[in-house]
């Protein structure tokens, strides 16, 4: 159906060609609210969007966050007209790779090495109406890069963009 409009109560009844329902039933339809901070326009500080245990934005890079900063504000205009947007870069140190990385939900606890334990997503009650977004990349040489991961030294990094929506109680 369509032409409802969002939290929004309505009745309806069966009619058919012959006869029509007596029986009239309610129903309500869901909102469509944006979810917090989703154009990155609010930042606890220059590499924080979120803050650490927050059910926002979050990195799994918190621990190499205050050394090298995988994760940071831009004030690079989007398309959609936002005055910031979140930087997000690999970078090394001391022998260790930090990729840049967001997600919803909240960073747990980190575990070395095996990395980080990481709850992902935000409760939403709302129908998606759009998902719509802005990216810019540039591919970059790899380097700085010491033990188990060194083979990538001399490769260029790829871009990967996972948007997961789901749908489950609780």
């Amino acid at each position: 159906v369509s032409g409802l409009e969002p939290e929004t109560e309505y009745v309806y009844r069966a009619i058919s060609e012959k006869e029509s329902s007596v029986t009239q039933i309610k129903f309500k339809t869901l909102g469509t609210r944006q979810l917090f901070n989703m154009n990155f326009e609010n930042w606890s500080s220059e590499t924080s969007i979120g803050s650490s245990g927050s059910d926002k934005w979050n990195t799994s890079n918190e621990a190499a966050a205050g050394i090298i900063k995988p994760v940071s504000r831009s004030s690079e205009k989007a398309t959609n007209g936002s005055v910031y947007s979140a930087k997000l870069e690999t970078k090394s140190a001391l022998g260790f790779m930090g990729a840049g990385s967001i997600y919803t939900g909240t960073f747990k606890e980190l575990h070395i090495p095996d990395g980080a334990e990481l709850e992902f997503g935000v409760p939403y009650d709302c129908k998606p109406v759009a998902l719509e977004g802005y990216y810019k990349y540039t591919s970059k040489s790899i380097s700085g890069v010491s033990g188990q991961h060194s083979y990538l030294n001399g490769q260029n990094d790829i871009c990967q963009i996972y948007v997961v929506l789901g749908d489950w109680p609780g």
